[in-house]
C-alpha cells in the first residue's frame, strides 16, 4: 500500500483554491427533502431487498452544521447505494481527485465511479472501513472512459448508521497530481521475471468456452531456464505475471526476450503501453514505454496475449519504472509443489514441494524462512534455508500431512524489508463418488478442458451447467446467418465421456435473430443485442427443435434463458413487463423441447437474487406464476449469490423457501426447485500478496458459508445447486464471481470443503433438522456408509454440542476428529460433520 498511502499523506498539500466541485450540495449544507435526502441526492438502493433511512445529520458534521445520515436497519440483499442525482462529466485521460469524509459503523465504504445504465461498469473504486471518528477516503484516478453522465456512488453493505459530509470529485492537472506522487522503485518490479523458481508467479488462463488448453512448462536455453508457453490451435490465451504495485504518474516500461516455433504475432502489453510484434524462431527483444495512471492501489502486470497455434519461448522479463533495462536483480525465492499451480492431492498421495532460490551473482547468501500453514493457521512445517549464487532447490516432503488445504510460504529480508511469496496445496478424500449421477445435488460451471475436468473429478462435481461453458446457446450453434449451424458436438462429447450429466441452455439471440431496433449497443454476449426477445418466434422454435434434437441422447434436462429478471438480461418488447415477456418465451419452448424429446426435462424461472418479502425478485416469480409460468416448465430454478450465510439474517433461506413453496403449492405445481447458479459475487483470496478489494469475502468465511448453502438447501428440499464458479481466469487481481480456486488455478479452502461435503454426503438422503439452540443446526441424513450429522452455529458463536454414540468425525477441510469419550463436540460457525450409529 506504499503508494496509495503516499497519495493520501499528500493530499493536505494541495492547493483546491482554483478547483472546481462537480458534486453539487456536497458539503450538505443546502435542504433537506421530506425523505430526509439531501437536495440534488438520492437512494439508489430501491434494486436491493433492505430497509433504508435518511436524515440530515446535525449533532458532529466534519464542516458546517449538516451531513447527510444514512441508516440501513435490513440487509437481506445488495447494498445501500447514494449517488447524485445527475451525473458527473467523465473525460477519458483526464486526472481526478476524489474525496468524501466518513464515519459510521457499516464496516466498508466504498466511493466509486461506474456507468450509470446497464452494464454498470465500476471505473474505479476505493474506500475505507468507517468508525467512530471521521476519517477521509481520498485518491487520484486517471479516468478510463468518456461518460457524460458518470455516476459517482457511496456504496454499502452492513445495518448500521454511516455520516457522509464533505464530498467532493474536481479535475486536476496531471502536473498537480504527480507532485504527490510516491517515487518509484528501483529494479524488476515482476516476481521470476527470468523463471529461475519455475513456474511460479505465472498465469495461463482457461477460457471457459475451450476443450483445450494453453501449457507452460521451464526448458533450459543455454543453461538458463525460460518459459515454454503452447498454445493449441484455436486457442485465445493469455499468459500473465503476478500484480506488482506501481508509482501511479510515472514512466513504466515492459522488456522481454521471445522467440516462437514458426511466425507468430503476440501482444505484449501492461495495462498502459504494449507491442504487437511477430516472432520468429529467433531470439529477439520487445520493449514498450508508457506512463502508469493514477488509481487507486494502483497495480500493474505483464500479458502475452496469443492465438495458437503457436509454441513460444519467454525470457527476461521486466516491468520497471527507474529507467533501466534488463531483468531480475534482486534475490527471489518460492515454494511451490510438484503440482502447481493446479495442485490437488488425495489420500495416499504424497505431495512433495520445491523450495526455490536465485541469488543475483556477487550478492550474498540470503537465509530463507519457510512454512506451511493449514487452514486453521497452525504451521505443520517450517525451516530455514541458505545457498550459494544462482538458481538452488531442495525438496520439502510434505507425506506427514493429513488431509485439507494448506498454504506455503517463504519470506526473506531485503533492504529492511519483509519480502514473502506464497502458495497452495490440497489432500483431498478419494474422487470417486458411487452414487448415480442423476441424482447427485452437485454441480457446477467449468471449462471441459483437462484442467477443467480434474478439478471436477478431484472435488466430487458430477453436473455441468451449460451457462458458460455456452455450447448450446443460440449465439453460438447459429451465430452468423439462418440454417448456418457451428455445432460444438466435441466439449459435449467430452463432458458425457468424463461421466457428468449436463444442463443445456436454451438462450441468447444472435444478432441476426434479436429484436433491438436499429443502432443498439452490442452489449456483452449475455448482454446488449442478444438480451433481446427473438424478432421471430419460428426462428426461435427452429432453434429450439434444432438443438433439442441434435443433443437428445447426451442432454436430458434443459434450461430456458438466464436471469429473465434483470434488466439488461432479457428485454422485453415495448409494454411488455419482464414476467410477460419471458412467459412468452416459455410459450415458444416448452412445447417445443416436447415434443422433440417427451422425456426431457425443461427448468425455466431462473431468477435471479434470494425471493425475499421486498426482493424484485419475489416480485417477478409472483407474476411469473399468476401469468401461468409454472405450467411451462417442470423444474423452477433460482440463482443466489450470497454475503452472508443463507441461514441467517432478518429473512434467511427456510422462511422465504417455505413462501416460494407456498405460492406454487397454491398454483397447483409444487414442482422440483433448485439452485442453478450461485456463489460469492465479491470473493477474496487465500494468497495474502495479491491485490484484493478490502470489501471482499474472506477465503475461510467462504469455505464455510459454501458448506452451509449446499447442506441448507439439501435439508430445505432444493434439488440440486450448481456453483458459479471452477473456472480458471488466469487473473493476477481478484475478479467478481470467480470464487472457487486463485486465477491460476491454485485451490482457495473452498475446495476441499467442496470435495469433503460431496465426498461424505454421496448417495445421502435427508433425514430431519435440529436445532439444539437459537445459534445451533444439525442437520441430519443418511448415508451408504451410515447416519450422518452435518452441525455448525451462527456465525463467530460456539456451541457444546451432544452426539451419543458418535463413531467418527470430520472437519471442514476433511480431517478426521478425535470423538470425545463423552459424545459432546465443540460446534463453531465452520461445520463438522459427525458419524452417528446405525439404529
Amino acid at each position: 500500500m506504499r503508494a496509495t498511502l503516499g497519495i493520501l499523506i499528500a493530499f493536505a498539500s494541495l492547493s483546491a483554491a482554483t478547483a472546481q466541485n462537480l458534486l453539487t450540495n456536497a458539503d450538505f449544507e443546502g435542504k433537506f427533502g421530506d425523505d430526509g435526502i439531501a437536495q440534488g441526492w438520492a437512494d439508489n438502493s430501491s434494486w436491493a431487498n433492505l430497509d433504508v433511512r435518511y436524515a440530515p445529520g446535525t449533532g458532529d458534521p466534519h464542516g458546517g452544521s449538516a451531513c447527510q445520515r444514512v441508516t440501513c436497519s435490513r440487509l437481506d440483499y445488495g447494498a445501500v447505494q447514494v449517488i447524485p442525482q445527475g451525473g458527473v462529466p467523465l473525460k477519458r485521460g483526464a486526472i481526478y481527485r476524489v474525496r468524501a469524509w466518513l464515519r459510521g459503523e457499516v464496516g466498508y465504504v466504498a466511493v466509486q465511479f461506474r456507468q450509470a445504465p446497464a452494464p454498470y461498469r465500476v471505473y474505479v473504486e476505493e474506500g475505507l472501513v468507517v468508525g467512530d471518528r471521521w476519517q477521509e477516503a481520498s485518491y487520484f484516478w486517471t479516468a478510463n472512459a468518456d461518460d457524460p453522465q458518470g455516476r459517482f456512488m457511496l456504496r454499502f453493505a452492513r445495518v448500521g448508521t454511516l455520516w457522509i459530509d464533505d464530498l467532493s470529485v474536481e479535475e486536476v492537472s496531471a502536473d498537480e497530481a504527480a507532485r504527490v506522487a510516491p517515487p518509484a522503485e528501483t529494479g524488476n518490479l515482476l516476481r521470476n521475471g527470468n523463471f529461475a523458481l519455475g513456474p511460479a508467479n505465472w498465469l495461463v488462463n482457461h477460457g471457459c468456452d475451450y476443450w483445450q488448453e494453453a501449457a507452460v512448462a521451464v526448458e533450459a536455453d543455454g543453461g538458463n531456464p525460460c518459459l515454454k508457453f503452447s498454445v493449441p490451435e484455436g486457442i485465445g490465451a493469455t499468459l500473465s505475471s503476478e500484480a506488482a504495485e506501481v508509482a501511479p504518474g510515472r514512466p513504466l516500461s515492459i522488456s522481454c526476450r521471445v522467440r516462437a516455433e514458426a511466425p507468430t504475432q503476440v501482444l505484449f502489453t501492461s495495462g498502459c503501453c504494449g507491442a504487437r510484434p511477430t516472432v520468429t524462431d529467433k531470439w529477439q527483444a520487445i520493449t514498450a514505454t508508457g506512463k502508469s495512471g493514477f488509481q487507486p492501489r494502483a497495480t500493474d502486470y505483464v500479458r502475452f496475449v496469443v492465438t495458437g497455434p503457436a509454441v513460444l519461448w519467454i525470457d527476461d522479463v521486466a516491468l520497471r519504472q527507474d529507467g533501466e533495462a534488463g531483468g531480475n536483480e534482486r534475490f527471489e525465492a518460492a515454494l511451490i509443489s510438484e503440482r502447481h499451480p493446479l495442485s490437488l492431492y488425495h489420500d495416499g498421495e504424497q505431495p512433495r514441494l520445491r523450495l526455490a532460490t536465485s541469488t543475483p551473482a556477487g550478492s550474498k547468501p540470503t537465509v530463507v524462512t519457510w512454512r506451511i500453514e493449514d487452514f486453521w493457521g497452525a504451521v505443520r512445517l517450517s525451516g530455514k534455508w541458505s545457498r550459494g549464487t544462482g538458481r538452488q532447490e531442495k525438496l520439502v516432503p510434505a507425506d506427514k500431512l493429513g488431509r485439507g488445504w494448506y498454504r506455503a510460504t517463504v519470506t526473506w529480508a531485503d533492504d529492511g524489508h519483509e519480502r514473502r511469496n506464497e502458495s497452495a496445496f490440497v489432500i483431498l478424500p478419494p474422487a470417486d463418488r458411487r452414487s448415480p449421477v442423476q441424482d447427485s445435488p452437485f454441480g457446477a460451471h467449468f471449462a471441459v478442458d483437462p484442467s477443467g475436468l480434474a478439478l471436477a473429478r478431484a472435488v466430487g462435481c458430477r453436473w455441468l451447467r451449460l451457462h458458460p461453458p455456452n455450447h448450446t446457446k443460440w449465439r453460438v450453434v447459429e451465430p452468423d446467418k439462418q440454417g448456418e449451424w457451428k455445432w460444438r458436438a466435441e466439449p459435449i462429447r467430452i463432458a458425457r465421456a468424463a461421466g457428468l450429466a449436463l444442463i443445456g441452455s436454451l438462450d441468447r439471440c444472435p444478432d441476426w435473430a434479436s429484436s433491438a431496433p436499429p443502432g443498439t449497443p452490442p452489449g456483452g454476449f449475455y448482454t446488449g443485442i442478444g438480451a433481446w426477445v427473438p424478432r421471430d418466434w419460428a426462428e426461435w422454435e427452429n432453434y429450439v427443435a434444432e438443438t433439442v434434437r441434435r443433443y437428445r441422447k447426451e442432454i436430458r434436462v434443459w434450461e430456458v434463458w438466464n436471469e429473465p429478471n434483470l434488466g439488461d438480461w432479457l428485454i422485453p418488447r415495448a409494454g411488455q413487463t419482464h414476467a410477460q415477456a419471458y412467459v412468452e418465451l416459455l410459450q415458444h419452448t416448452y412445447p417445443v423441447v416436447k415434443r422433440e424429446d417427451p422425456t426431457a426435462t425443461v427448468i425455466a424461472g431462473v431468477v435471479a437474487g434470494a425471493l425475499t418479502e421486498k426482493s424484485p425478485a419475489r416480485q417477478f416469480t409472483e407474476e411469473l406464476i399468476e401469468r401461468g409460468g409454472l405450467q411451462l416448465m417442470d423444474q423452477f430454478s433460482f440463482h443466489d449469490y450470497i454475503n452472508k450465510s443463507v441461514d441467517e439474517g432478518s429473512e434467511p433461506i427456510e422462511v422465504w423457501l417455505a413462501h416460494l413453496r407456498s405460492k406454487l403449492r397454491a398454483a397447483g405445481r409444487e414442482l422440483p426447485i433448485l439452485n442453478s447458479e450461485g456463489g460469492y459475487a465479491n470473493p477474496g483470496t487465500s494468497l495474502t500478496y495479491r491485490p484484493c478489494p478490502p470489501d471482499t469475502i474472506p477465503s475461510d468465511k467462504m469455505a464455510c458459508w459454501l458448506v452451509r448453502q449446499h447442506v441448507s438447501q439439501l435439508a430445505l428440499g432444493v434439488k440440486q445447486f450448481f456453483f458459479y464458479n471452477f473456472f480458471l481466469d488466469g487473473s493476477p487481481v481478484i475478479r467478481d464471481w470467480e470464487g472457487f480456486v486463485e486465477g491460476d488455478g491454485q485451490p482457495r479452502p473452498n475446495v476441499a470443503a467442496y470435495a469433503t461435503m460431496t465426498w461424505l454426503l454421496d448417495g445421502a438422503t435427508f433425514e430431519r433438522t435440529e436445532r439444539p439452540s437459537a445459534d445451533a443446526w444439525v442437520h441430519h441424513f443418511n448415508t451408504p456408509r451410515g447416519p450422518l450429522a452435518v452441525a455448525w452455529t451462527r456465525s463467530d458463536t460456539e456451541a457444546d454440542l451432544s452426539f451419543p454414540g458418535a463413531e467418527g468425525a470430520w472437519d471442514l477441510m476433511g480431517a478426521e476428529k478425535p470423538v470425545p469419550a463423552s459424545g459432546r463436540f465443540d460446534v463453531t460457525d465452520a461445520p463438522v460433520y459427525v458419524r452417528l450409529p446405525t439404529k
